[in-house]
């Protein structure tokens, strides 16, 4: 709002990393990393309050603007990952599209991660996004049901979830999804529709929440007007939410899924030929992709395959913090200190804000028994973050 006014140019309003005042109490590592690009949404759910409040009308920030917030929080204040909170980053596709040119010929190396719906995906983008550092989408599933789809007005098909789901799975972005479950008229079949969606799409995480009712949502003015709820509500309960069924039945619809979401997690694990696959897809130089395959191999205690994949972003991207902090662990892991100690050093150089390189080569300093050398790290990286209580604990 500016003199009172809402502005339609976003561009115009200063990003919070951009404010160099004292700030209280407040972790900038945790709160810069989250960015908001848009205002507004243009579809209609009828459990969510964007389409009363903003009136399905959607404002953007220029590419540009973005890219300036994300050399600030870099480079100002050292952050390597950042999250896209918009309702749907991917809706607009030009302008997705130049914000990942932007971000590759930038030489900022970050990875992210965005939220999205399933019908404003396509492969081309996907990749774009992955080259240019995504990590992993979250996308608006609800349900696996067509019934209680429309119910939410989501106007999807099955057909498109299950379509999203695999082109993001074939570009190698980690995918997870949002569900929800209890909604007024659901059955078990419904839900048993949901359970095998999950199994055929194999998101590697999920979150499943209970139906609300929140002011100004189609759904809470429908339960009013029937007669089920009025806004006297919240002078009587302090729940922050109110859940449209409290029966034991829609309490064992979300424990169903969650149970479903955790049975499927190994098999939605990307393996070794999936980052064949992955390759075909992105290309040999997407250095994403050497870093998830090395960290599978690093999961399944694969040092040398690790090694490479991590090497191949060191020697590829010799500016890129990943390919070191990976190293890094990689070495301290398998008992490399004076390696850990070379590869962290790496990390500070290439990102001499980022407070967890500091602290990572501060341990690895005490590894190798060199305790003045991490009194210093210590220091630079409590300078850089007074939140985290790991430095805190190895100060003492």
């Amino acid at each position: 709002v500016l003199e009172g006014r809402i502005t339609a140019n976003l561009d115009s309003i200063p990003p919070p990393s951009s404010f160099g005042g004292a700030t209280i109490d407040i972790d900038v590592n945790e709160e810069y990393k989250y960015i908001i690009t848009s205002r507004g949404c243009a579809h209609d759910c009828s459990f969510c309050c964007s389409p009363s409040f903003w009136k399905r009308r959607v404002r953007y920030r220029s590419p540009a603007a973005i890219m300036s917030e994300i050399e600030t929080i870099y480079r100002r204040h050292g952050i390597i990952y950042f999250s896209i909170r918009d309702d749907n980053f991917t809706l607009m596709r030009t302008r997705v599209m130049e914000f990942t040119q932007r971000l590759r010929e930038s030489g900022i190396y970050m990875m992210w991660n965005c939220q999205s719906r399933v019908d404003s995906v396509d492969l081309e983008m996907l990749v774009a996004m992955k080259r240019a550092g995504l990590e992993h989408i979250q996308y608006g599933v609800e349900s696996g049901s067509e019934r209680i789809l429309k119910q939410y007005n989501k106007r999807v098909s099955i057909d498109e979830i299950r379509r999203a789901a695999k082109l993001t799975r074939d570009a190698g972005v980690y995918l997870s999804i949002y569900l929800m479950a209890g909604m007024r008229g659901e059955t078990a079949a419904d839900t048993a529709k949901t359970r095998s969606l999950i199994r055929s799409i194999l998101p590697g995480d999920g979150i499943v929440s209970p139906v609300a009712l929140y002011p100004g949502t189609a759904l809470y003015e429908r339960e009013k007007a029937e007669g089920r709820i009025d806004d006297s509500v919240w002078f009587r309960r302090p729940d922050s939410g109110i859940f449209m069924r409290n029966d034991e039945q829609a309490a064992r619809f979300v424990h169903d899924l969650l149970n479903e979401l955790s049975m499927i997690r190994e098999r939605s694990w990307y393996r070794r030929a999936d980052f064949a696959r992955h390759r075909k897809a992105t290309g040999g130089d997407c250095w994403v992709t050497d870093i998830l395959e090395g960290d599978y191999y690093l999961d399944e205690e694969d040092y040398p395959s690790a090694e490479l994949c991590y090497l191949r972003v060191i020697k590829k991207t010799p500016e890129n913090p990943w390919g070191y902090m990976r190293m890094g662990k990689l070495k301290f892991r398998t008992s490399d200190f004076p390696g850990a100690v070379e590869h962290y050093t790496a990390v500070t150089q290439a990102a001499p804000a980022y407070y967890g390189g500091w602290l990572k080569l501060a341990e690895s300093n005490i590894a190798v028994g060199d305790r003045a050398s991490a009194r210093k790290c210590l220091a630079r990286a409590h300078s850089l973050n007074r939140f985290d209580r790991r430095i805190a604990n190895l100060m003492t």
